[in-house]
């Protein structure tokens, strides 16, 4: 992996996990991130990634059925909110060198 791919990867991750600070269903996930990053992000794209996000024990999920037709609803644990503040750090850190540099 190339460490554009990787930035590229890890700030989809932040951005998943900081917009599930507030448990939400797959499709709102991704409507925000399309809004939020100006993208035009998939489900092919996303759902995997809650996927790998849940199998690593950032997420949990259930389904809710209350509405007209059942949703999964998204959730960060104790596990993600760490991780999601650890990837700030590490953004934060590629990002502050070209904050110094001038134009």
């Amino acid at each position: 992996m190339t460490r554009k791919s990787h930035i590229s990867d890890k700030l989809l991750e932040t951005n998943v996990l900081k917009l599930l600070e507030k448990p939400s269903c797959g499709y709102e996930i991704m409507h925000q991130l399309n809004k939020l990053l100006k993208a035009r992000l998939g489900p092919s794209a996303v759902y995997p990634l809650l996927l790998k996000l849940q199998e690593n024990g950032f997420l949990k999920s259930h389904w809710d059925t209350e509405g007209q037709k059942p949703r999964k609803i998204y959730e960060l644990t104790t596990r993600g909110e760490a991780n999601l503040a650890v990837n700030i750090i590490e953004l934060k850190a590629w990002v502050a060198p070209l904050l110094t540099v001038e134009a």
